[in-house]
């Protein structure tokens, strides 16, 4: 069966993407003479139809209000609706091993797909689906057990953040393995939509004008390929592709020593798995290349390897860029033989199996060696 198109756009919609390509084709007249005037208006037509707010799986209520008609006016706070392929990374690599666990878990149950759908768009859990039609990218197969929120919702505290940067670029702050995996699921892609929270609105300044500056100031991206190397924010790739992000194994190791050598700290504490697997990187320790991420006895070897270089630091020892362990979440000691029994177990009719298991049981059904 043909999987159902997307639902019409409603008039109300294009009245408001006109207005905005309107506005936004005399604004970059003003700031940007330069520029042909058909040629901005046409990079902006796509932004302008899709960041209208919808909500992503319950219909917003008739009274929502619109976008601010110019990119230039949507203040800190503000929630919109966005498609994934309207975001840019701040970052140039993930954790493979990370994205393949989250796709394995998606397969085996279709539940968790949806739950963790709504849950990242401030919508509490999928109140109903069907396993044989509903698509993710379709928002009318399934319901969420709330509305997409506001900005006064308390649920909008839980969005992940975009900055909008100069010329209207959206750059996500963090959620960087939930977009690659929507992006590859097969019913994903990077029209599926996610419910966001501006952060900062940069449109405003001058490219080149210090924005990069002000963002690694702020710790609003990082600036590290797979290898730990800087690079320069040009380098940054432009989408949310699986082959457009390097693979940081390191960074994978680190989501699988959750709960055993660190737990997330409370607040928005930037890049902690990022500062992590920089860390371990750095020191080689553990030295990857000694163990099968192939085989999960031998990952779970490393990940242990990598819990206890962890939780041996002192808490004020400083990992990269005056963080340190204990703001990084480092635990008082090794003792998690529940948490690493969760993360590395087999699986049974009563349990799923862990992450780590996932992600070596989709390796070896879809990845090449």
């Amino acid at each position: 069966m043909t999987a159902p198109g997307p639902a019409p756009r409603p008039s109300s919609e294009c009245s408001i993407a006109s207005h905005l390509l309107a506005f936004t084709e005399s604004y970059l007249a003003m700031m940007f003479p330069h520029l042909r005037r058909h040629a901005a208006a046409g990079a902006f037509a796509t932004l302008a139809a899709s960041t209208v707010l919808t909500g992503p799986a319950l219909a917003s209520p008739p009274d929502a209000a619109p976008l601010p008609r110019a990119i230039a006016d949507i203040p800190a706070g503000a929630v919109l609706h966005l498609r994934i392929d309207d975001l840019r990374p701040t970052q140039p690599a993930v954790g493979y091993d990370q994205i393949y666990a989250t796709l394995e878990r998606y397969r085996r149950s279709p539940q968790d797909k949806f739950d963790d759908y709504c849950f990242v768009n401030g919508q509490r859990g999928v109140r109903s689906f069907d396993a044989a039609s509903s698509r993710i990218d379709d928002p009318s197969s399934f319901t969420c057990k709330q509305d997409a929120p506001d900005a006064a919702s308390p649920h909008a505290a839980t969005l992940y953040g975009v900055v909008i940067g100069p010329g209207g670029t959206f750059y996500l702050q963090s959620g960087h393995h939930t977009a690659v995996a929507l992006t590859s699921l097969p019913d994903g892609g990077s029209h599926v939509r996610l419910t966001v929270r501006v952060v900062d609105n940069f449109s405003q300044m001058i490219p080149g004008g210090g924005f990069w500056t002000r963002m690694a100031a702020e710790r609003r991206v990082w600036l590290r390929n797979a290898q730990g190397q800087m690079i320069a924010p040009e380098a940054l790739p432009q989408t949310f592709r699986l082959v457009d992000l390097r693979d940081d194994p390191y960074r994978s190791l680190v989501f699988f020593t959750r709960g055993i050598g660190y737990v997330r700290p409370p607040g928005e504490t930037p890049h902690v798995e990022m500062a992590w697997a920089y860390w371990l990187r750095k020191r080689r320790e553990p030295d990857l290349s000694a163990y099968r991420l192939d085989d999960v006895a031998s990952y779970r070897d490393a990940v242990i390897a990598a819990a206890r270089k962890m939780v041996a630091l002192r808490d004020n020892d400083i990992l990269v860029d005056r963080m340190t362990a204990l703001s990084l979440g480092k635990l008082p000691s090794f003792d998690a033989k529940d948490a690493l029994r969760k993360v590395a177990r087999e699986g049974s009719a009563t349990q799923p199996p862990g992450p780590l298991v996932d992600a070596v049981m989709y390796k070896q059904r879809f990845v090449e060696p």
